[in-house]
């Protein structure tokens, strides 16, 4: 499922990065924002951090849609105020951190 998850959120990413890439040079890094969230959100699960059960699984997909809008906003924001500088990498990857350890936190148990 994960595997699953990882090629959907690198297929909705391309388009934008095709785009992009006509414009500035962009990273094959970006490709990884779904790879790297679901695996913080592993992470988190294994340490035991947020609730525990296997209906919780369905916060994976919340952290895919976390990483396909972080790279639009690469894309579409931060490459247009600022540039094609890492900074703007370095913030996707930041934002998917931050809503993956959010969505891990706040979303409550769920019945199975």
């Amino acid at each position: 499922m994960f595997g699953v998850l990882s090629l959907l959120g690198a297929a909705l990413i391309a388009p934008g990065w095709l785009w992009a890439k006509k414009h500035n040079p962009q990273t094959l890094l970006l490709f990884l924002l779904p790879v790297a969230g679901i695996g913080l959100w592993v992470l988190l699960t294994a340490f035991g951090i947020g609730a525990q059960s296997l209906s919780n699984l369905i916060e994976v997909l919340g952290v895919v849609v976390a990483a396909v809008v972080a790279a639009y906003l690469k894309f579409l924001v931060f490459d247009r105020r600022f540039g094609n500088k890492p900074l703007g990498v370095v913030a996707a990857f930041v934002i998917v951190a931050v809503v993956t350890i959010a969505i891990r936190l706040f979303t409550p148990q769920f019945p199975e």
